[in-house]
């Protein structure tokens, strides 16, 4: 990346990415904010594979203004977050100090989100933030973060349990966080995160199962789906032999 933007086409990158500036910064006065938070995004993503770090950061600034001063709806704030967040984890190319800025800033949103299972989904996604894919340069490999990420994610569905417990609705929804957590912890488990263990990931099997157990709990018919197959799953994995089979040996399911 840094060779593109030391290269002979880094002057007419550099021209086009002002441009791209202007322009969105035009769309974004004309109010269409939705349309430029997206473009400020993709613009951002091309200064990051091309090495222009001070230009991609840039951008996700004038994106994250734009998402504190002009989107106000949740439904379009929780839309708008998931693109940033997944953009972000796509950029590899920022500094720390400059990396850890976007992601607090994201991180906080997150947990700002009016509705709690829309928080409890969208802080769960900015743990990604703090673990790349093995083996590219410049992704974030910090277990603990991604811990801390999923841990505030557990607080946040144990809360909604148990003001579904309070008001007697809501049950199957609260249920649908802990396991899209599960699902969560099973991705960092098989990607060997130091912090995902086997005894966090039987906890949340006995939660779920206690729920399912007590008779309370209707869940909708896609979220049984989702919940047979994360089973189906763990039982291949087990089945497999060898280091990946050993791996789940203490999950019973």
């Amino acid at each position: 990346a840094a060779e593109i933007a030391a290269g002979p086409m880094g002057p007419a990158l550099k021209k086009l990415l002002q441009f791209l500036h202007q322009t969105i910064a035009a769309l974004a006065d004309a109010a269409q904010s939705d349309v430029a938070l997206r473009l400020y995004l993709e613009a951002a993503q091309l200064a990051d594979a091309a090495g222009m770090e001070p230009i991609a950061y840039e951008f996700f600034e004038r994106a994250m203004t734009i998402y504190e001063d002009e989107i106000s709806d949740s439904q379009a704030q929780k839309t708008a977050l998931s693109v940033v967040v997944g953009t972000l984890q796509r950029c590899v190319g920022f500094t720390t100090e400059s990396r850890d800025s976007l992601v607090h800033k994201a991180t906080g949103y997150s947990a700002r989100l009016l509705k709690k299972p829309d928080q409890c989904v969208a802080v769960a996604a900015c743990s990604h933030l703090f673990w790349g894919p093995l083996g590219v340069n410049g992704a974030a490999r910090d277990a603990d973060s991604v811990a801390v990420c999923l841990k505030k994610s557990l607080k946040i569905a144990s809360a909604a349990q148990q003001a579904a417990a309070t008001t007697g609705a809501g049950a199957g929804d609260a249920l649908a966080l802990f396991i899209t957590l599960l699902n969560k912890y099973l991705y960092f488990f098989e990607q060997g995160c130091p912090s995902v263990t086997p005894t966090v990931l039987r906890g949340l099997l006995e939660v779920i199962s206690n729920e399912l157990s007590s008779g309370e709990v209707q869940m909708p018919p896609d979220v049984e789906a989702y919940y047979s197959a994360t089973l189906r799953h763990i039982r291949h994995q087990k089945a497999k032999g060898g280091e990946a089979g050993a791996r789940y040996d203490g999950l019973t399911v």
